[in-house]
């Protein structure tokens, strides 16, 4: 390379890549003014690609976002030394699917691997909508607005239990039949005495966690299959079904055909937030919360202890917990908080996410790649992240009004909700198939 291009720095690429796109591990001399284009095009030319491809690359842990030296610079690293780069395909945008249109405010959603989605609307409703494409199952009971919903078992594909909670302090379980036509309620739970306003089952869909204004979380044991199957074989004969797509009236004339919904209580109450709590996701063996009065707190839930408080300085909207147990919190400081609670009480933020231009509601963890997370904000946007960067890899312009939940289903594929009534689908761009985890 010529003198024209200025100072050069030793840099030696490292991937995970298939083998089909790594480039040799021996030092090579490059110009220092190079960002991540630059540096795209000299993997691009070293493995020959035609047509070229679209590179992203990590350096001592952050993703490149200026140009080597002033990186170089920054991290305090020797330009005299050989500089590690780790390269991977740059995520494409995702592709934008199906919108699924609501009565009222969508505020809860969740996708299961095989496509299958659960809603809960402000209108009182859950609803299932097949991954085959055909029309929604409406499953009434609540009394109030739906403002949380998860499957008990995002890889089931059987029968299975859709799990939702209510401003009518209560949560309902749900079967849905394999073949997504049939529904019946299982289960009333009681034991809240404020609105429930999050959901989350464990790992094994034994389990699952709510999280209530009366300043509690609940740990609740999940329906068993037999349990659903008895419900199906009970109420899911099609007329319940039928009568919660008919008139208000005709829903009462209905009613004689259901039994009583049998009511459960929890197995244990988690205290030691003092204001409202605002979200639970269950990660691993723990659970996580999040609350208005500005903490992120980790649970075990066997001994019933708090194991670890993260102070978050300002109101706590969301919560989500990563596969390698890093925490995700969304504020109302327009803020997305990044914690590694491995550290215990003293953890400091690992990164804050700063991009929205309002309040933060909904955050989730990608469920391929450790390092991507997705969050949906009142400013109408769904943007998705690589913690190992300030910027947001894409922003969605997902919705008419404010973006009010957010998840990542397995298989990459994004769903949101918000005010605009509608539930927006994204999918992993065509072409990803190729990249791998960074």
């Amino acid at each position: 390379m010529s003198d024209a291009e200025g100072p050069q720095i030793q840099v030696s690429f490292t991937t995970k890549l298939p083998q089909e796109l790594v480039v040799t591990d021996l030092p090579i001399a490059i110009p220092a003014r190079l960002s991540r284009l630059g540096l795209s095009e000299v993997i691009n030319h070293l493995l020959e690609l035609d047509p070229p491809r679209p590179f992203d690359f990590v350096v001592s842990g952050e993703l490149l976002r200026s140009s080597l030296d002033v990186c170089v610079t920054s991290k305090g690293l020797s330009s005299e030394e050989v500089i590690i780069i780790e390269y991977d395909l740059l995520p494409g945008a995702p592709d934008e699917g199906p919108s699924h249109p609501h009565d009222d405010w969508v505020a809860g959603v969740c996708m299961r691997a095989d496509g299958c989605l659960v809603s809960g609307a402000y209108d009182s409703n859950v609803r299932i909508w097949p991954g085959s494409g055909a029309s929604p199952l409406v499953l009434t009971g609540h009394s109030d607005g739906v403002t949380s919903c998860c499957w008990a078992d995002e890889d089931a594909s059987a029968n299975t239990c859709a799990l939702s909670g209510s401003k009518d302090f209560t949560l309902r379980s749900w079967a849905v039949s394999a073949q997504q036509h049939q529904w019946a309620p299982v289960f009333k739970h009681t034991g809240h005495t404020a609105s429930v306003e999050g959901v989350s089952s464990s790992r094994d869909g034994s389990r699952f966690c709510s999280a209530s204004f009366d300043k509690t979380l609940k740990v609740w044991a999940a329906p068993t299959a037999s349990q659903v199957a008895d419900a199906l074989a009970a109420f899911g004969d099609g007329a319940i079904t039928e009568a919660s797509n008919r008139p208000d009236k005709a829903k009462k004339q209905a009613s004689g055909k259901t039994q009583a919904i049998k009511e459960r209580g929890c197995t244990c109450t988690l205290l030691g937030h003092t204001q409202a709590v605002s979200s639970v996701a269950w990660g691993g063996d723990a659970v996580v919360s999040g609350s208005w009065d500005h903490t992120v707190r980790e649970w075990d839930v066997e001994t019933q202890t708090c194991a670890t408080t993260l102070s978050a300085g300002h109101a706590v909207t969301s919560v989500a917990a990563s596969r390698d147990r890093l925490l995700a919190s969304a504020h109302h400081d327009r803020k997305v908080r990044v914690w590694d609670p491995r550290a215990g009480a003293d953890a400091l933020v690992r990164s804050s996410l700063v991009s929205h231009k309002g309040w933060v509601n909904a955050v989730a963890w990608s469920q391929e790649n450790p390092h991507h997370l997705v969050s949906a904000s009142h400013d109408t946007t769904v943007k998705v992240w690589d913690m190992r960067s300030a910027v947001p890899l894409h922003t969605l312009a997902a919705h008419e009004g404010k973006a009010l939940c957010v998840h990542w289903a397995r298989g990459g594929r994004i769903v949101s909700g918000g005010t605009d009534g509608k539930v927006k689908e994204y999918s992993p761009p065509a072409d990803e198939g190729a990249a791998s985890a960074a």
